[in-house]
């Protein structure tokens, strides 16, 4: 029996802690949700007010005790005077007590600079220029087009000619920019003419109306005129580049030259009527000397056939028997 009343003296004294603790339990759980509520209640819950116009957001904000931090940045997708984002987020809680302030970063539009003058410089260095623009505002984006490419004969191969959209005009991202750039002087081919025959200085004058840079050299040759064309480069009918080089070959014999050249011809002389054979005698004389070209006893009316080698004019004697027949001139 003794034993029976200390156990149920145990199960007494169990029974009263456990109830003690239960009891502890729910008065810490009630004081802690009070404590949370209590906390809550200067709290409120942010909306989103992206999107939203600075002064609607402003209107809000004025009926709580929040502060508003307005942050300005340019963008290319929120329009002027809305917001681009916020911090804290849409759904968070902050204290209604002015101690916490609400960040706001507000866009002001797309950025616009000044388009820069790049003409006249070279290709690449203009857009050197350009990136550099877009380096310096962040938020700048420029589309440049390829260049547009064409023949000037005055600005030099590779450099701007002209550029859309002109200098000073303002630009914002996203904008075209065009570059017209020199493709340096057309070129033109000229088909290069028959010259050779025709006197060097007419030729060299021909050359030179066609553009084309003239060289002479001279050449000797006793059979042409002097002064003549005898040869050329290129060849006739060739394509020549504005400014190309052409050489001419001219004879560079001199007409005093050329007369004291010996000439050779063929000259048919026939012996006179006369009766009989007789001797026949001819002389050549010249500028340089006097020679017995024939000497033989022929018939009348015979045909002879002389090859004459003189210098400058000359006239032939003809003696029949010794006697002086006849003098002819030589041409």
């Amino acid at each position: 029996m003794a034993v029976q009343k200390k156990a149920g003296l145990f199960y007494l004294i169990f029974r009263i802690l456990r109830n003690y603790l239960i009891f502890l339990a729910i008065v810490f759980v009630f004081f802690y949700f009070m404590l949370i509520r209590g906390m809550r209640a200067d709290e409120v819950e942010l909306t989103s007010f992206v999107n939203m116009h600075i002064s609607e957001v402003q209107k809000i904000v004025r009926k709580t005790d929040l502060e508003l931090n307005i942050v300005r940045q340019y963008s290319n997708k929120v329009e002027k005077d809305k917001v681009i984002s916020q911090w804290p987020q849409a759904g968070m809680r902050i204290k209604n007590t002015g101690q916490r302030k609400i960040t706001l970063y507000v866009s002001d539009g797309p950025e616009i600079v000044t388009m820069p003058n790049v003409a006249n410089i070279q290709y690449t260095e203009a857009l050197n220029i350009l990136r550099d623009l877009q380096m310096r505002h962040i938020n700048l984006t420029l589309n440049v087009r390829e260049p547009v490419r064409v023949f000037n004969a005055t600005v030099p191969e590779g450099y701007v000619i002209s550029q859309t959209p002109a200098p000073g005009e303002t630009i914002s991202s996203n904008s075209t920019i065009t570059l017209v750039i020199s493709s340096g002087k057309e070129t033109v081919l000229t088909e290069l003419p028959n010259l050779i025959g025709m006197n060097i200085q007419e030729a060299e004058r021909k050359v030179n109306d066609l553009r084309l840079i003239c060289e002479t050299a001279p050449l000797y040759n006793i059979h042409r005129p002097p002064n003549v064309v005898l040869k050329q480069e290129p060849n006739a009918g060739e394509k020549m580049q504005e400014y190309a080089r052409v050489k001419l070959f001219y004879n560079s014999i001199t007409t005093e030259q050329l007369q004291a050249l010996p000439k050779t011809v063929n000259y048919t002389y026939t012996t006179p009527n006369y009766v009989g054979a007789r001797r026949v005698s001819i002389v050549l004389e010249d500028e340089v000397n006097e020679k017995i070209i024939y000497n033989n006893i022929e018939p009348a009316g015979k045909s002879l056939l002389l090859k004459l080698s003189y210098q400058g004019s000359a006239k032939l004697k003809v003696y029949i028997d010794g006697r002086l027949e006849e003098i002819k001139e030589i041409q």
